[in-house]
């Protein structure tokens, strides 16, 4: 590394204060600088020095942060370290979270900036704002962009901490704009089109996990986390407690974690066991008692705690969820839509029978009602709506009846 020692004088050039700076370039050769004062010659001096130390201490801690810059980070693959620096968050950062930044990272940011071969020195705020833009280009929301920045930010902001062992002086982010939110309205089932998927997936490995969805609106984890023992057949309850989430370890190998940490405090909630849900949950168990005398020590018995489950007994995945769901609804000629959207479904079939929006917020396990009222407030404008017609109908015929009996009257 250079001395990064700047030394200057000021000199006067066209009746004007120059700064001159000797800066020595990455060989050590000395490169002066000339930079204007504005000052005229005369009376000035003073003022001139002043400006000069000015420059002469901007201009070394630029250097000198451009240089540890160079020292620490230039060797340094950017997707290598962007995989560093997640590993080390695993021990601070819940599963799901490692899950949904390892997907986030090893997806688009892979594609994106693999063919690149870019060092962490090297990306520049113009390399992440054409990411995004890449992003749009391909259909993702500024919603969902949002993440990516969000990833980016962090784990830039750790290789410019101030502490000794920082491996970046400047962050990049600190100059790419924050993307816009917007509001996202999601797809919806008719409570026909929910009857007509259950009748259709009741042979489908989905079905229970389906027809506990539609009826609850719960998260994909939390269907796939429940276990026998929170559902109490004698007092017609399920309690949501417990979910299983995929991740990948640190060889890059897919697994399924089960966890009793849920989302939020909200998430940890009871429910009246629905007639529908109760006789299929019986009849899944029936299944499975005969699964296990089926295959016999070839069952599974890991996971025998849980609800959802394959024939031979293993933890049906959320990934499995995700892909296969679609792939039924194509199958028997249904409305597509995503698997979460049933979460979705559940309110506005909620909201539709009136029941009121602070009770919706407790059902999906909301941890703030602002979260329900957004997803869902245009759905109650049109209930509203709805029911303003519904009143003005009525209340018409009445008029007019009245109005035709007064004119019969005076005739």
């Amino acid at each position: 590394m250079a001395n990064n020692k700047i030394t200057g004088s000021i000199q006067p050039k066209n009746n004007v204060f120059y700064a001159v700076l000797n800066i020595k370039d990455e060989n050590g050769r000395r490169k002066p600088k000339w930079i204007s004062t504005g000052l005229p010659v005369k009376g000035n001096k003073t003022k001139a020095k002043e400006v000069l130390n000015q420059l002469i201490k901007e201009y070394s801690e630029k250097i000198q942060k451009e240089q540890a810059s160079e020292a620490l980070g230039s060797g340094i693959d950017f997707m290598e370290y962007l995989r560093s620096w997640l590993h080390k968050k695993r021990s601070s950062l819940q599963d799901t979270t490692i899950a949904s930044y390892q997907m986030i990272i090893e997806g688009k940011i892979n594609r994106y900036f693999t063919p690149l071969g870019l060092t962490l020195q090297e990306v520049t705020a113009d390399h992440v704002e054409e990411f995004f833009e890449h992003l749009y280009e391909g259909g993702i929301t500024p919603n969902t962009v949002l993440h990516y920045y969000a990833v980016l930010q962090t784990a830039f902001r750790a290789a410019t901490r101030k502490r000794k062992n920082r491996i970046m002086a400047y962050n990049p982010m600190d100059d790419v704009d924050r993307p816009g939110g917007d509001s996202y309205q999601a797809s919806f089932y008719s409570s026909q089109e929910v009857l007509e998927l259950l009748e259709a997936a009741k042979d489908d490995p989905l079905y229970i996990v389906i027809a506990i969805t539609a009826y609850y609106g719960l998260r994909r984890s939390e269907v796939l986390g429940i276990k026998w023992n929170a559902i109490d057949f004698e007092n017609d309850a399920i309690t949501i407690r417990h979910k299983v989430y995929g991740l990948k370890d640190e060889n890059n190998q897919a697994i399924l974690k089960g966890s009793d940490k849920m989302k939020t405090k909200a998430s940890l909630r009871s429910f009246p066991l629905i007639p529908y849900v109760r006789e299929a949950l019986l009849a899944e168990k029936e299944k499975q008692d005969e699964y296990q005398r089926l295959f016999k020590s070839s069952y599974n018995k890991t996971y025998a705690e849980y609800v959802c489950v394959w024939p031979d007994g293993k933890l049906i995945s959320p990934d499995y969820v995700s892909r296969h769901f679609p792939v039924l609804l194509r199958k028997k000629g249904l409305r597509s839509i995503r698997f979460h959207d049933l979460r979705h479904t559940c309110a506005s079939l909620l909201l539709a029978a009136g029941i009121p929006m602070k009770m919706i917020q407790e059902w999906l396990g909301h941890s703030v009602f602002q979260t329900t009222a957004n997803l869902y407030s245009h759905l109650e404008q049109r209930a509203k709506e709805n029911a303003a017609t519904a009143i003005a109908e009525k209340l018409s015929v009445g008029i007019i009846d009245n109005t035709q009996s007064l004119g019969a009257a005076l005739v």
